[in-house]
């Protein structure tokens, strides 16, 4: 079940618990910059392994290599077959290799920084580079949409342990932080920024501390003071709300 739907039924002891598992995933998440030289890394060396293969030296390669497949059975599609074909068996292997790698290298270096949008590293000119690399640009923002949602599952879980001490939320989020719990210890170690974007959470109270609202800005990096998206099909429009993800 969707966990910040059961945070405000837990327990003070449960929510400790969940505090310390959550700041334990945060702990052990991979950061994007990693997969994307490790997928670099391995495309490099599935493609050389396609090129030594028996199936990446008869014709067809580069439908083969892409995964395409002539769904239209029209005559249209097996001219651009034959066309592909000729033009790859004339293409250099080894600079287009050497292209798309470099190319993983530099969007691996872009996204150690906070997503800000789409990768500045033009997409090589290449015949291969238009079949695989877009998905690298979309999983970016997912990921960071991804990485907004577990900091806003920590920071609403100190949110919840901060009341069930003192009985309201507190009227900022530093004071999760500059409070501590029975134990002494703060009921967040830190608070997280937002991931998309880089700017702070967005956090208020209401009712003299009887309620609060708490978001990331979402994919589309525009504040939409806390309005989720119109439709759960269209993850790009709107915030991402704590208590409504």
């Amino acid at each position: 079940r969707p966990l910040d739907l059961l945070i405000p039924k837990l327990s003070p002891s449960d929510l400790a618990y969940v505090a310390k598992r959550l700041d334990r995933i945060a702990s052990k998440q991979v950061p994007f910059a990693d997969i994307l030289a490790e997928e670099g890394n391995a495309s490099a060396a599935q493609y050389l392994e396609f090129l030594n293969s028996p199936e990446g030296k008869r014709p067809g390669a580069f439908q083969a290599f892409i995964g395409h497949q002539d769904v239209g059975g029209g005559g249209d599609a097996r001219v651009w077959e034959l066309l592909q074909s000729a033009r790859y068996a004339m293409t250099n292997k080894d600079v287009m290799l050497r292209e798309n790698l470099r190319y993983m290298q530099a969007i691996a270096q872009e996204a150690q920084q906070t997503y800000t949008g789409p990768f500045h590293a033009p997409v090589p000119n290449n015949m291969i580079a238009p079949y695989l690399m877009p998905m690298y640009a979309q999983s970016r923002a997912r990921f960071a949409a991804k990485e907004a949602v577990l900091a806003l599952l920590r920071v609403e879980t100190g949110l919840y342990r901060y009341r069930a001490a003192t009985a309201r939320f507190p009227a900022t989020l530093a004071k999760l932080t500059s409070e501590s719990d029975a134990q002494r210890r703060p009921y967040i170690p830190t608070i997280p920024v937002d991931p998309l974007g880089g700017e702070p959470l967005h956090y208020s109270v209401s009712a003299n501390g009887g309620s609060f609202l708490l978001y990331s800005i979402g994919i589309n990096l525009i504040d939409d003071h806390g309005v989720r998206p119109k439709t759960l099909s269209d993850p790009n429009t709107g915030d991402i709300v704590a208590g409504r993800m």
